[in-house]
C-alpha cells in the first residue's frame, strides 16, 4: 500500500509540474506575441498568439477525450468483473 501511495503521489507531482510548465510556456508565447504586436509586427504577433490558443484548445479536447475513454474502459472492466453488461444490468448465470 505504501508503494502504491508513493506512485500515486509521484504521478500527481509530475502532473502538477507539467501543468505549471505548460502554463509558463504558454504565457511566454502569448507575451512574445504581444511584444511583437507592440513592435509593429501585428501579423506575426497575432499568428503566434492564435497558434498558441489553438494548441491549448487541442490539448484540452484531447485530454477530455482521453479521460472519457479511460472512464469507459474502467466501467466496462468493472461490469465484466461483476458479470454485468456495460449498462449495469446483471447477466444471467450460464449454469
Amino acid at each position: 500500500m505504501d508503494l502504491e501511495r508513493s506512485v500515486v503521489h509521484e504521478n500527481l507531482k509530475q502532473s502538477k509540474l507539467g501543468l505549471i510548465a505548460g502554463f509558463v510556456l504558454s504565457a511566454m508565447v502569448i507575451l512574445g506575441g504581444i511584444f511583437l504586436i507592440f513592435l509593429g509586427h501585428e501579423w506575426a504577433g497575432g499568428i503566434l498568439i492564435s497558434i498558441n490558443l489553438v494548441g491549448l484548445a487541442g490539448v484540452f479536447v484531447y485530454g477530455s477525450r482521453s479521460l472519457r475513454a479511460q472512464r469507459r474502459e474502467r466501467r466496462e472492466s468493472l461490469a465484466q468483473r461483476a458479470h454485468m453488461n456495460p449498462e449495469g444490468e446483471r447477466l444471467q448465470d450460464p449454469g
